[in-house]
């Protein structure tokens, strides 16, 4: 399906103090950064329900969405 054009992604911090991403009701948790400041985010439900949703963003711009969720918000 991919990203929609009225989704607007929002940046955050955990309250473990780690960067978070907020999409279509999903969140993402910031998995790792490239030195070409590409940054891996990946669904917050990854490992307790095999979630295998990701998101690429260079800077604050989304460059891939794979929006297969396997659970609801």
């Amino acid at each position: 399906m991919g990203l929609q054009p009225t989704e607007v992604a929002s940046y955050g911090v955990s309250r473990h103090g780690k960067p978070v991403l907020q999409l279509g009701g999903h969140r993402f948790n910031h998995k790792y950064e490239t030195a070409g400041r590409r940054a891996y985010w990946i669904c917050v439900k990854a490992r307790l329900h095999g979630c295998k949703s990701t998101i690429i963003t260079i800077g604050d711009e989304i460059v891939s969405y794979n929006d297969q969720h396997k659970h609801y918000h």
